[in-house]
């Protein structure tokens, strides 16, 4: 397990030419049992997943954003993300249990979902189809397979130690 701070840092990307998503976590507080917040970027779409001010390990709060909209998901519902041309995205799912899913970039050969993420507020979990084995890069590593490969930063370098690859990973704030 990566330990991020409070700036976002890349879970993980296409870093293929596509470059069709990236998924970025961040701490938000600075103690080591923080509630985390996932931004995720489909094309051009962004959604923000933030646990809310009721949250904890008995109460399951996530507030979600399309766009900077925020989107009410009923306790166990399903919303389909669409852009700004209407096609569509994603499907952002609840369960029972208030783990949100999201699932985008339908692969029509697998017959679903290429990449799903579950988030509870504390852990994340993303699952990513073969496809992009070798052509993911993020905390997450590459897919490949290759221990040695995950540790190898944005630029390529391979890292020593998994602290250091975690800051190569950080995502600057912006002024």
């Amino acid at each position: 397990e990566a330990k991020v701070d409070q700036c976002f840092h890349v879970l993980t990307a296409d870093c293929s030419y596509r470059k069709s998503f990236s998924i970025l976590t961040r701490n938000i507080t600075n103690s080591r049992n923080s509630n985390k917040e996932m931004k995720v970027f489909v094309g051009k779409t962004s959604i923000l997943l933030t646990p809310g001010s009721g949250h904890s390990a008995y109460s399951t709060d996530i507030k979600i954003k399309v766009n900077g909209t925020d989107i009410t998901l009923p306790s166990t519902g399903r919303y389909t993300i669409k852009d700004n041309k209407r096609d569509y995205v994603g499907d952002l799912i609840r369960s029972k249990d208030g783990v949100i899913t999201l699932q985008f970039l339908h692969c029509p050969i697998m017959m679903g979902p290429s990449v799903i993420l579950r988030f509870d507020g504390f852990k994340s979990e993303v699952k990513i189809s073969p496809m992009y084995k070798g052509k993911v890069c993020g905390l997450c590593g590459d897919l490949s397979g290759l221990q040695l490969n995950g540790l190898v930063g944005p630029e390529r370098c391979t890292y020593s130690k998994p602290e250091l690859l975690t800051a190569s990973y950080r995502v600057p704030i912006s002024s």
